[in-house]
């Protein structure tokens, strides 16, 4: 019986060029190996360490010597009387930054792009970036400062409208709104650099010609700018969709308090209360919080699936 055997000369023309391409681009890849090693070492092996959402993880005995337990910190979580109210929060504060953080970076993009005086839209671009590098203590000082009873300018507010001077972050029901601002305040300037990069990329000619046409500001903008980063917008939103239930814990403990703990509580302030904040020191349950990481990350993805597959039907535009 005969051996299959491959063409000698396109099989040794074919790797040759393919070894001629990866030396001559060899500097490049030297470039990108120090990133590559980074994934490799701190994004994919530690994956391997989730396993400890299955186990009574102990330190002592390791992540492979610790026993199994199935699926016991995962009814732990899905059945503690606290999960649907710290759901209910993560998913409104997630849907509030949606609407206002994500769109008001979206505006204020358009908002630059219609200034016509280079130097000033460049000075407002630049303070619009300051609050995304100013450290979060330091924001959640201010605001409370802010808020503060004695010498807040917010609650003299108050007190001009009500009759009574009141700390807003003392109602439960104001936690989602100042949070909400909060974010718009440090994020909306940040947000708005991938998208002022998306707009220029749009062809000048186009306004030019709608110019001649007749359409004034708005009309460009609805039929030239917003249909040339729709693609852009599409993309961020289906990645922030993905990321609904990975509400950051940070600035949330350093603004909750005893007052507005039923609307502040979301899953990754529970998760760390429950994990580390509940425990000794020299025994945290790293596998309660691991359970809890990798279910967030699994909802996450099929987020990010489903929104890509509506987007593709509604928009006709997606991630793949």
């Amino acid at each position: 019986m005969k051996k299959s055997k491959l063409k000698p000369s396109v099989f040794n023309g074919s790797s040759r060029k393919f070894w001629k391409k990866l030396y001559k681009a060899r500097w490049l890849f030297l470039l990108f190996l120090p990133v590559f090693v980074y994934y490799i070492m701190f994004r994919y092996v530690p994956m391997l360490n989730t396993v400890i959402a299955f186990k009574d993880y102990n330190i002592f005995k390791g992540v492979w010597g610790s026993e199994w337990n199935h699926f016991a910190h995962f009814k732990n979580f899905l059945s503690s009387p606290d999960f649907w109210r710290i759901l209910r929060n993560t998913l409104g504060i997630s849907i509030m930054d949606i609407v206002f953080t994500f769109t008001s970076s979206i505006v204020f993009a358009l908002l630059l792009n219609a200034m016509r005086l280079k130097g000033v839209r460049n000075t407002v671009q630049i303070l619009s970036y300051l609050p995304h590098f100013i450290s979060l203590v330091v924001i959640a000082g201010i605001f409370l400062d802010y808020f503060s009873v004695e010498n807040g300018w917010v609650a003299k507010l108050v007190e001009l409208v009500t009759g009574k001077p009141a700390n807003l972050l003392y109602n439960d029901k104001w936690f989602w709104p100042i949070y909400t601002l909060i974010n718009v305040w440090k994020s909306m300037g940040w947000g708005s650099i991938i998208y002022v990069a998306a707009i220029s990329r749009i062809d000048p000619c186009l306004y030019e010609a709608a110019a001649i046409d007749g359409a004034n500001g708005w009309q460009q903008t609805r039929h030239i700018t917003l249909p040339g980063i729709k693609l852009t917008i599409v993309t961020m939103l289906i990645i922030k969709i993905g990321q609904m239930l990975n509400v950051g814990y940070e600035m949330i403990i350093l603004l909750n308090n005893s007052q507005n703990w039923s609307y502040s509580d979301v899953i990754s302030v529970y998760v760390y209360r429950m994990s580390l904040g509940s425990t000794t020191a020299f025994a945290p349950d790293f596998g309660f919080a691991a359970a809890v990481g990798l279910l967030q990350a699994v909802i996450g993805f099929v987020m990010v699936v489903v929104a890509n597959k509506v987007s593709k039907k509604v928009t006709e535009e997606s991630l793949w």
